[in-house]
């Protein structure tokens, strides 16, 4: 973080580059309005992208039910699961080592060339395209999911009406089904009363047959995903899912985007900034909190030294002037603050909040009584025939809680809460409620991380020169997190917790002592453990992997590229 003096009569100029003002004391600083809206305004920008960011960032943690463990699956025509989540590539132990040298190399790298061409201008100009194409992909993501929000108040899943009744808005059948909260009971005698894809009194509107189909139409192509498939020969095949609103907002991003390049315009760059940096909290992971701390440390150090010992760090921030930091000024003032300083200790804060609901899934999970039969060999029966030789088992194993996602849901929360319950969460939609978890590590990190922000602040104040902000940022967030852990007794769970997919196992087998206490855990399920055998290939089956790689072999897909529309399944009914 730096900030500029507070009036243009400049004093001694430091080593670094930065220049101080002696002129004024700290009670004089307090008392410049405009000091105080500037830091006003980088504390709330930093903590409202975080916090945006780390809840679009959630996902299906390994605590939960595997998608392809939910009865309501749906598969695709390769067979293949469409609502399997990926988890995203994170940090490793190597990559934490040579992140911070890297940053340096290219710093450096950034310093010297702006010397050899005496004027950014140029180099400016070449930064701004190149970060135009990540610029429109990030406002273009942050912009469709606001949109999204938004659209889930306009066309809710389900709605709660004055009288305490729940209706469910199915699309389908193009109508609402109203029934008590914990019974599927019809309640309305009238099943066409309610014909429309929105909540309230809009939902008995008497629109035609025509519209009504045609709303509901607009409502499955803007709430449901989308798939942009790219296959390249010897890359391999890869399918994106999307909605549409991404690419709405994606147009907006080239309109935004295209407007700043024209103008350089300083608020656009910040909304440009804060863009990337909601999509790097969606799109990063620091894997586990062990190799997150190593990246935070490494960057700490590399924050100090380009700061306080080397020229390099506030050269290049104050000449470039591209979207990379937020800043903010006023007719005598200028303060900004490094995307790094909101990016780095981010994703770590995302990873809290991703551990809290791991945590809480965890909580969720039961063990269950079963009885597993697995084949432990053959023996040649009477006549010739081979009879497998069965053991039986009583084993326990661990169920895991389905997943319900707590994303998209502010609309469905809106319209099934009281306004005396809107702001304590409490809906009377059960459904609306399973979503919510427990935050302890998030708050504790993001106090953490705005503690660090003010004790920045506060040191600017007291040296009058720019501060390297993870120097405080760092202790606050890591801090924060493991005193949490250490006070709580769970220390050993924030090692355990990894995101690199090890975690992320079926429904475990079990075996308890005779209290109850497990005493050894299978990763593997009960139906793959009962399959122990892999049974032969016959002729058959050979002959037809034959014919199969026959047809590959005469032909191959080079290049396709492909965007596919949801299927929109109606059930015709008479109006």
């Amino acid at each position: 973080m730096a900030d500029s003096p507070p009036s243009p009569s400049l004093g001694p100029v430091l080593p670094d580059g930065h220049t101080v003002q002696p002129a004024l004391t700290t009670w004089q600083l307090l008392e410049s309005m405009d000091f105080m809206a500037l830091e006003f305004q980088m504390v709330i920008s930093a903590i409202f992208i975080i916090y945006v960011g780390a809840h679009a960032s959630l996902r299906r943690p390994p605590s939960a039910a595997p998608p392809n463990a939910n009865k309501d699956k749906k598969r695709n025509k390769d067979g293949k699961d469409d609502h399997k989540e990926q988890f995203a590539p994170g940090f490793e132990a190597s990559d934490a080592l040579l992140f911070p040298l890297m940053a340096g190399v290219v710093l450096v790298g950034l310093y010297y060339l702006i010397k050899w061409l005496q004027d950014p201008a140029i180099l400016n100009t070449i930064l701004r395209w190149y970060m135009s194409i990540t610029g429109v992909v990030g406002t273009g993501t942050f912009l469709g999911n606001a949109t999204q929000v938004l659209l889930s108040f306009i066309f809710p899943d389900h709605w709660v009406d004055n009288k305490g009744n729940v209706w469910d808005i199915d699309a389908r059948y193009r109508t609402q089904t109203g029934h008590t909260e914990g019974q599927e009971v019809q309640i309305t005698k009238d099943p066409v009363s309610k014909r429309t894809p929105f909540p309230g009194f809009a939902s008995s509107l008497p629109l035609s047959s025509r519209l009504r189909k045609s709303l509901f139409t607009i409502r499955h192509f803007l709430m449901e995903d989308w798939s942009l498939q790219l296959n390249i020969w010897g890359m391999g095949q890869e399918t994106i899912p999307f909605k549409l609103t991404t690419l709405i907002g994606c147009g907006l991003g080239i309109v935004l985007q295209g407007s700043y390049l024209y103008t350089g315009n300083n608020m656009l760059a910040n909304i440009i900034g804060l863009a990337v940096c909601y999509m790097a909290f969606m799109y990063m992971s620091v894997t586990s909190f062990p190799i997150g701390s190593l990246v935070l440390a490494g960057l700490f150090v590399y924050d100090i030294i380009m700061v306080f010992y080397t020229p390099f760090m506030v050269s290049v921030a104050t000449q470039l002037d591209v979207p990379i930091k937020l800043t903010y000024k006023t007719a005598n003032r200028s303060s900004m603050l490094g995307l790094g300083d909101i990016v780095i200790p981010g994703i770590f804060i995302c990873l809290a909040l991703r551990f809290d609901l791991w945590k809480h899934y965890q909580r969720k999970i039961t063990k269950e009584e079963t009885v597993l039969t697995t084949v432990s060999g053959s023996k040649e029966g009477q006549g010739g025939d081979i009879q497998e030789i069965t053991t039986t088992e009583k084993v326990f194993r661990e169920v895991k809680a389905p997943f319900v996602d707590p994303r998209g849901q502010w609309g469905n929360h809106f319209w099934t809460t009281s306004w005396r319950n809107l702001i304590l969460g409490n809906s009377s939609l059960k459904s609306a409620t399973e979503g919510a978890f427990p935050k302890i590590y998030f708050r504790a990190t993001m106090m953490g991380y705005l503690l660090g922000l003010l004790v920045t602040i506060g040191i600017l104040l007291v040296f009058k020169r720019g501060q390297p902000a993870l120097l405080y940022l760092v202790p606050g967030v890591l801090g924060s997190v493991y005193l949490t852990g250490w006070w709580r007794g769970e220390i050993s769970d924030l090692f355990k917790y990894t995101e690199n997919g090890d975690l992320d196992t079926k429904d475990v087998v079990i075996e308890v002592d005779g209290d109850g206490k497990p005493i050894e855990v299978d990763s593997k399920s009960v139906e793959d453990k009962a399959d122990v055998g892999e049974k032969p290939k016959s002729a058959v089956d050979d002959k037809k992997d034959d014919e199969k790689r026959g047809e590959e072999d005469e032909a191959y897909e080079v290049f396709t590229f492909s965007i596919t529309a949801p299927r929109e399944e109606v059930i015709s009914k008479k109006d």
